[in-house]
């Protein structure tokens, strides 16, 4: 008698578990993610915030290595040319920028999809990508935190997590600066 109290005890078990399985959705860390909720770039007109385009050149040596980087908030206009991995800055222009002229800007490359995500992207982490072009990384920062980056590379076969309409947005953060391509035009990336 003591083998089928025992018997029934586990097949009661294995029940218990398999119903708390199917309750719970069986996939503990699908249930362990949270998703994040979709950035809508308008909400952070009025914050401190900037968005960056970065264009960083293929991979090679530190002193040949070139980057371009594209800041852009209420106040300032940023574009850098960097030399290397470790951002020494070549060439820098800043300039004055309106709150008026941001939210234009910001609405614009919202349009655009800048905040659009390929979330079925394999590769999450573009270095190393492409190494004989280039990368785009589009960045979203408020009160110095980033809250979104995306990238894309030059390399259509490598797909990146950036999914918004890439030659928009390119074009409209290059306008931000008068004469960028009379700027970069040395620049070899």
């Amino acid at each position: 008698m003591t083998a089928r109290y025992f018997a029934t005890f586990i097949a009661v078990v294995v029940l218990l578990v398999f119903g708390v399985v199917l309750l719970t959705g069986g996939d503990s860390k699908e249930a362990t993610t949270a998703q994040k909720a979709p950035i809508t770039l308008a909400d952070y007109i009025d914050k401190n915030s900037e968005v960056t385009m970065t264009i960083d050149g293929k991979a090679n040596a530190e002193e040949l290595h070139r980057v371009i980087r594209v800041k852009i908030s209420p106040n300032q206009r940023v574009m850098d040319v960097i030399q290397g991995y470790n951002n020494t800055v070549l060439q820098n222009v800043t300039l004055t920028n309106s709150k008026a002229s941001y939210d234009t800007f910001m609405r614009s490359i919202a349009s655009s999809g800048f905040t659009r995500e390929n979330k079925g992207a394999k590769q999450k982490d573009e270095r190393g990508l492409c190494p004989l072009g280039q990368r785009f990384i589009f960045e979203l920062h408020e009160n110095g935190e980033q809250k979104q980056r995306l990238w894309k590379t030059s390399c259509g076969s490598t797909g990146g997590t950036f999914a918004g309409n890439f030659s928009t947005v390119r074009t409209l953060f290059q306008r931000q600066i008068p004469d960028f391509d009379k700027q970069t035009a040395g620049v070899q990336l």
